[in-house]
Formats: structure tokens, sequence, C-alpha cells
């Protein structure tokens, strides 16, 4: 059945097929500086979704490991699209792919993300426009994390209470 939809999915519903859309696989990739003598470099980061058509006012990035590997994935928060995905996690190689949208970055007005900072800086350096929010997921975490720390030192300090009480 999940070789079946995939078929479908790459022969019917996606434009994987047509030409046009081979043409423009790889060419987003990074590459290694080349020697005179050589056409292209080595692959050093692979970009296999770029559209900059698929930006928008609010996107969001993160981060996915899928089969074996970390990928960062920036996507279209109104209609659900990928606008970059590439096979890397350093903010440097993310910023130089991220700097090809162009003048189209400048749209974007927030960027949901992750609370690390090298996300903070992309944004800044990459979205200077957009608005920075935290995603529900991590905020959460950190609060229950902040929760549940205060909770075991209550909890130690009345143990400490009782022990001393019995004595």
């Amino acid at each position: 059945p999940v070789g079946k939809l995939h078929r479908w999915y790459k022969q019917i519903l996606s434009d994987f097929e047509k030409k046009a859309y081979k043409d423009k696989v790889g060419q987003q990739h990074l590459r290694e500086p080349v020697p005179r003598h050589q056409k292209e470099g080595k692959v050093r980061v692979k970009v296999p979704i770029f559209e900059a058509a698929n930006l928008g006012p609010e996107m969001a990035i993160d981060e996915k490991y899928i089969c074996g590997k970390y990928y960062t994935i920036l996507m279209n928060r109104e209609n659900g699209k990928i606008a970059m995905m590439a096979n890397t996690l350093k903010t440097n190689d993310l910023e130089e792919i991220c700097n090809r949208f162009g003048a189209k970055r400048f749209e974007v007005r927030r960027l949901t993300r992750d609370l690390s900072q090298a996300f903070g800086w992309l944004g800044r350096k990459v979205f200077m426009n957009a608005e920075q929010v935290g995603d529900k997921y991590h905020v959460l975490v950190h609060g229950f994390d902040a929760i549940n720390s205060v909770r075991l030192l209550l909890k130690g300090q009345e143990l400490t209470a009782q022990r001393e009480a019995k004595n």
C-alpha cells in the first residue's frame, strides 16, 4: 500500500515526472569551490526542495530527522507548502541557501521557530522584517520543565521537614 501511494503521488499528483521539474532538481545544492578545469564542484549540502513561490507572510522553520539524516525545512504556514528543504543544520549554509530567495524573503512577516539560538540568528539575518515567534510545542516543554523543577524542589523541602519533625 505504501509503494502504491508513493507511485501515485510521484506519477500523478506531483510534477516529478515532467522534464521541466527534473531539470530543476539539484540546481540549488551547495557545492564545494571548484578548480578552474572543472565545471562543478562536489555537492556539499543537498537542497532537494527550493521553491521561492512557496514563501509567504507566515513561515515556519524546524529541523526533521528523515532516514538517518537531519534536514532543515522552511514551510509556509498558510498553505502547508515547503519553500526550502536542506540537508544541513549549519546556520552559515542555511543563510547562503535562504539568501537565494532574493527580495521575496522580505515579504515574510512572521517566522515560527523552535527556541534554539541558531534559528533565532538565522531569522534575524535572513528574514529581517519577520517577527519571530517560538512554536507552542517548545514553549510548553520549557514551561513544563520549569514547573517540574519547582515541584521537585518543594517535594525535597517537604521530605526534609518531615524527617526533621520525626527526630
